[in-house]
């Protein structure tokens, strides 16, 4: 008769998930606060906006690979700002995208 029984193994270290981290921040013109938050192994990133202390709102994703920005979605209120307000906070991304691959490579 096969054995059917189970067997737990406890995970190891690499077996357990990555937690997202902030990857980096900065602040727009009106003093608002972005924050680009993903996993160290992952090739998207979300971006979050905290305005006057408030809780942290979702306002965006961009997909990158080897320290390069790919691409920007918006969520669908943030797709209505100006061409020149997403290409700034695009280019703040990249940076840091930039920086943080950069960064993980030389340790």
């Amino acid at each position: 008769m096969p054995n059917t029984s189970l067997r737990v193994v406890p995970p190891t270290e690499q077996d357990q998930r990555e937690l997202p981290e902030v990857l980096g921040e900065w602040t727009t013109e009106g003093g608002t606060t972005l924050s680009l938050v993903g996993k160290a192994s992952g090739q998207y990133a979300s971006i979050w906006m905290q305005r006057d202390g408030g809780m942290p709102r979702k306002i965006g994703r961009v997909e990158h690979a080897g320290g390069v920005l790919r691409s920007t979605r918006w969520e669908e209120l943030w797709r209505q700002q100006t061409a020149g307000w997403k290409e700034i906070q695009r280019s703040k991304a990249a940076a840091i995208l930039a920086d943080w691959h950069a960064a993980r490579s030389d340790a």
